[in-house]
């Protein structure tokens, strides 16, 4: 039998700071990942993002995070009696702001617009938590587990594409900036409604409603806890109000161009390349042939094809290039 199950069940439990703290420690972490984000999006920066090991364990804590403390906080505010006015007046906020941001990056970022991400998840998560309040409690955390090992190991091409890749399975993720599918996801929740009836039984423990004087700082994690969607929300519009101006103005897509170049070069040029040495002298020739030649508005402009001069000498330099590449190192 399940808490909301029970004949008298006890009123919900207090707010607790130390998971307003957690969660706001968890939304700073989305601000900073976010903030270095659009600074790579926008050249400021060339961090591997998509690649790096890091920064994808790190985005990938952060999704945890906050799916995990949003398992936690349903069971805290309704396992024990569901308070159904509110968890309505909540849900309907959230599924309204997941509706926004696909409204928002459809028109910004198509294709890559976000149509199941964290927003989306966890209005679905919290539907799916109200029914798992049914299952006998004990079950939560070993179907949390089973979902997290299933979401992982388990792949299959048919959910490469957007009407399926929401419930997870994928073997090559679709193009969009954001998405959190059910598995493994929603056994993360699961996990969280498991730890947090486990702390609170029979009443909150030390660990999470222990006192959290951290000062000033405290008291600010505090805040952004308690006012996390809506920070959520506007973080991002109020980052690319700064960056957006600040790209227009100082042009940061031409401090790098020289080492993407390279970057690039090598890597097309390597697939077909028997002496990887060939690759690395054909694109160091190039290189010195666009910078001394002034030929950066001729190899990076967006026209649709380049004029009889331009591809001229842009056959030049592939000649000279290609036997500098051959001639190897002397």
């Amino acid at each position: 039998m399940t808490d909301m199950q029970t004949a008298s069940a006890p009123p919900p439990l207090p707010r607790l700071v130390r998971v307003d703290i957690a969660r706001g420690m968890a939304l700073v972490g989305v601000m900073i990942f976010h903030l270095c984000w659009d600074l790579r999006y926008f050249e400021f920066v060339l961090w591997p993002m998509d690649t790096a090991w890091g920064w994808i364990g790190f985005q990938k804590l952060l999704v945890g995070s906050f799916v995990g403390l949003s398992g936690l906080s349903l069971y805290l505010a309704h396992g024990r009696r569901v308070r159904w006015r509110a968890f309505w007046r909540r849900w309907l906020v959230l599924a309204g702001a997941a509706l926004l941001i696909t409204g928002a990056t459809w028109f910004t970022f198509q294709p890559a617009f976000v149509y199941f991400g964290i927003l989306h998840a966890l209005a679905l998560f919290a539907l799916l938590g109200l029914a798992a309040l049914l299952l006998p409690a004990e079950l939560w955390i070993p179907i949390g587990i089973f979902m997290l090992v299933v979401g992982i190991a388990h792949h299959d091409p048919a959910f490469n594409e957007k009407p399926l890749s929401w419930l997870g399975f994928w073997v090559v993720p679709p193009y969009t900036n954001d998405l959190v599918p059910v598995f493994p996801w929603f056994g993360i929740f699961l996990m969280g409604m498991g730890f947090g009836r486990t702390l609170t039984q029979p009443q909150p423990g030390a660990l999470i409603a222990g006192p959290a004087d951290w000062g000033w700082f405290g008291r600010a994690l505090k805040w952004i806890g308690r006012h996390s969607l809506i920070l959520y929300l506007v973080h991002q519009p109020l980052l690319l109000g700064v960056l957006v101006p600040l790209e227009t103005i100082l042009q940061p897509q031409t401090w790098h161009r020289a080492e993407r170049f390279v970057s690039e070069c090598e890597a097309s040029c390597g697939l077909g390349a028997a002496d990887p040495g060939y690759c690395r002298r054909y694109c160091a020739c190039s290189l010195e042939q666009i910078e001394s030649g002034q030929m950066w508005d001729t190899v990076s402009a967006p026209a649709p094809a380049p004029t009889a001069a331009q591809r001229r000498d842009i056959d030049e330099m592939i000649g000279l290039c290609v036997a500098m590449g051959q001639a190897g190192d002397r």
